[in-house]
């Protein structure tokens, strides 16, 4: 049970700060997909510590069965195409390098940073 405890708070030390890490530069009003992503990481990290009982008894009920078993590999196979297809396309545009503002398309408020 300690070891529970220690999980949570790890999780919750964690997310709080990457959620003020990527909160952060929206005092500065950059507003990015990192950030977005990040900030969402960040929560659910947070939601993890929280409530780690609960979620643990919903994936090993959902994963007892077998369409539970093909739906998290769905979801996750899913998730790693997302996301590798995101890297190969700023792995393309240079993303980090040559990181232009569009400033047109924008509000005045937040200058949304993208690849380009």
């Amino acid at each position: 049970m300690k070891m529970k405890k220690w999980i949570r708070l790890i999780f919750i030390l964690i997310g709080g700060f990457l959620l003020f890490y990527f909160i952060a530069p929206l005092f500065a009003h950059i507003l990015n997909i990192g950030n977005l992503a990040g900030i969402i990481f960040s929560a659910a990290l947070i939601c993890l510590g929280l409530f780690l009982n609960p979620i643990l008894k919903l994936v090993r009920k959902i994963r007892s069965k077998k369409a539970g078993k093909i739906a998290f590999d769905s979801l996750f196979v899913t998730g790693c195409s997302v996301m590798l297809c995101f890297f190969y396309c700023a792995r393309l545009n240079n993303c980090g390098i040559n990181n232009q503002c569009d400033k047109s398309a924008n509000s005045n408020y937040f200058r949304v940073c993208c690849c380009g």
